[in-house]
């Protein structure tokens, strides 16, 4: 006779939750963002009389572009082969080295993630806007 396996579900480790979460941004964090893009857009458009909803859609798209630079290097110096070089004789050994790369290059997706979120934010706010003045 076979047994019945209707056990309730075993919650996700700690850990596994713990990595989730470190790679989401706070809510805060893209408010304030955000907020600073609109203050500084809104001003902008006044200024220099743009359509608010055009540049809010172009800065968007410009913080997810800046997002992606991120995993492709952008303007740090860290893919150059003499900094390659000058890691490999360095003080630390091979698996120390490792995870500081896995380190590095998860802070970078983690930038990502909040730029793709900003840049999107931006978009809809800007097609609202748009929508709004019509």
């Amino acid at each position: 006779m076979q047994q019945s396996t209707n056990r309730p579900a075993t919650p996700p480790d700690a850990a596994h939750t713990k990595r989730l979460q470190g790679c989401l941004p706070s809510y805060k964090t893209i408010l304030k963002i955000e907020g600073a893009i609109l203050i500084v857009v809104g001003i902008a458009s006044l200024l220099l009389s743009w359509d608010f909803g055009l540049s809010l859609t172009w800065v968007g798209i410009g913080a997810i572009a800046f997002g992606g630079m991120s995993l492709v290097g952008g303007f740090s110096i860290t893919r150059n082969f003499a900094y390659q070089q000058a890691q490999s004789v360095g003080p630390l050994n091979q698996v120390e080295r490792a995870q500081a790369e896995l380190k590095e290059r998860g802070g970078q997706f983690e930038f990502l993630v909040l730029m793709l979120i900003v840049g999107i934010l931006t978009i809809f706010l800007g097609f609202i806007a748009s929508i709004l003045t019509i």
